[in-house]
């Protein structure tokens, strides 16, 4: 396989043929922004309390200072988030991280039993059965680097692994064949 991490920003490991998709560079732009948002905020009301003699009575709320922890924990955690890929595709599983879970989700192809897409294609929702029952992971496609890619190579596999194209207005679905039956 050819290494074309230059150009969008994928990496490809030969022994496991596993796809990396990375999230879009203004996404780790966007969490440093929060961060210095929050970093400005903290200094200073922090700044004013302390002026004032702790005078400013809106200061002492504890809504304002829970703002301040939200902003910090949201940017902190987009930052990090992106550091490690999107989404990964290789041959025994499609592993999803989307900035708003806290954990990434390993999906098995044989616990995949359908994907959906809307169109014009911002969002992939992908349907699986875990121990406790159906679920589903949520993806936005538009932080996704390398989308095109990433879209056709989880059609291929999909489709591979026995899901057919199925018909709804306003999404592209793809879905077990024995599920669209019953």
């Amino acid at each position: 396989m050819q290494d074309n991490t230059a150009e969008t920003g994928n990496s490809h490991a030969a022994a496991m043929d596993r796809t990396d998709f990375g999230f879009r560079p203004w996404v780790r732009r966007a969490g440093w922004s929060i961060v210095f948002v929050a970093l400005a905020a903290t200094f200073s009301a922090g700044t004013l309390f302390f002026a004032t003699g702790h005078e400013v009575y809106w200061l002492r709320e504890k809504s304002l200072w829970i703002y301040v922890a939200v902003l910090w924990i949201g940017g902190v955690r987009i930052v990090a988030g992106t550091y490690k890929p999107a989404a990964q595709i290789d041959d025994a599983a499609l592993t999803v991280r989307p900035l708003h879970n806290l954990r990434a989700r390993v999906l098995e192809w044989a616990t995949i039993v359908g994907s959906e897409q809307t169109i014009p294609g911002d969002r992939l929702i992908v349907h699986y059965v875990a121990s406790r029952g159906p679920r589903f992971v949520a993806l936005n496609l538009n932080l996704v680097k390398g989308r095109r890619e990433f879209e056709s190579l989880l059609a291929q596999k999909l489709r591979s692994e026995g899901l057919v194209d199925a018909d709804r207005p306003g999404a592209r679905i793809l879905a077990r064949m024995e599920k669209l039956v019953s």
